[in-house]
């Protein structure tokens, strides 16, 4: 159990650093936001932590997949963050597999402290799907993954919270793998899910090597691929524009051990989609990354990827 919630908290922020691309405020209250997310002002996530502590989120992510519910809000950094495969209302236990919780202390260094919930409720009191929106109350023990120190979480409240509905009727991933070379050294990557950002023209498909034996050791790549992907030979493209909005044939790659986030640089290669069908997305890829300070660069060579569709 306890490799399972770590599992999903780390490919929970890796996603949730990808939504947010480094400072960009996440939806939520106090804020307008764009790209389909919550604008509503009355929205509130609060908590007590270690019984003295109040955590009052300025910044709120929600977004309901077929893979569940995630939210989450964040204060000065810091985060508290919910995933429940089964998105309905009453009370969902910690100790179980009905929902997993975490408690990041500061989400912008990747190689810090980490809290996993394991013992606690968290209660969906309302679940709106017509107006997208959730209520609860949460409250239990989190455990940091390395010392295993504990943080009392309690009071934990959020109202009207307004969730962006990404449940799809388009193809959803079955299955599938990505291999490439990253600087002459061969990594192999499972298909976990895919997403379909509101507003953009593109699915992005993520990809995770677990190291189960360091959490920080996983690595993570997402495929930026246009909604209507057809066969060909497309260049490659930068990650994102000025205003994040996603590239279609683009590439992101996440090491958290090396603090590292490395994007695809524009016109350094090419995506060569081989084969699609309403099953099978085929292709193989060479191109130049870049990291966000434009210090490291890394060559993705010899890639292909598979992508299974039910």
């Amino acid at each position: 159990m306890f490799c399972n919630k770590l599992h999903f908290c780390l490919a929970f922020f890796l996603m949730i650093s990808l939504i947010s691309c480094e400072d960009e405020p996440f939806e939520g209250s106090g804020q307008p936001q764009d790209g389909g997310q919550s604008s509503d002002l009355n929205a509130v996530f609060e908590a007590t932590l270690s019984d003295t502590i109040n955590f009052s989120a300025t910044q709120i992510s929600a977004e309901l997949t077929d893979d569940g519910l995630q939210f989450s809000g964040t204060m000065n950094n810091e985060r508290i963050g919910f995933n429940v495969p089964d998105a309905s209302t009453g009370p969902k236990d910690f100790s179980s597999s009905d929902v997993d919780g975490f408690y990041d202390p500061d989400v912008q260094e990747s190689i810090n402290e980490f809290f996993t919930a394991q013992e606690g409720v968290l209660n969906i009191e309302n679940l709106d799907t017509v107006a997208n929106m959730i209520s609860g109350s949460f409250s239990g023990q989190f455990n940091e993954v390395s010392s295993n120190d504990t943080l009392n979480i309690t009071e934990g409240v959020f109202t009207d919270i307004n969730f962006v509905d990404n449940t799809s009727s388009q193809n959803e991933v079955a299955a599938g793998s990505l291999t490439v070379d990253i600087d002459g050294e061969t990594n192999t990557f499972d298909l976990t899910e895919n997403s379909f950002p509101d507003d953009q023209d593109v699915d992005v498909y993520t990809f995770f090597q677990a190291n189960e034996d360091d959490p920080l050791g996983s690595k993570s790549v997402s495929l930026n691929l246009p909604s209507d992907v057809n066969q060909g030979s497309f260049d490659v493209n930068n990650y994102a524009d000025q205003g994040n909005v996603l590239n279609p044939h683009s590439f992101r790659y996440d090491d958290p051990s090396e603090s590292l986030i490395v994007f695809s640089v524009e016109n350094t290669g090419q995506i060569n989609i081989s084969n699609v069908s309403d099953t099978i997305i085929e292709g193989t890829f060479n191109f130049d990354g870049q990291d966000l300070t434009g210090d490291q660069n890394l060559s993705f060579t010899n890639g292909s990827f598979t992508i299974e569709l039910e």
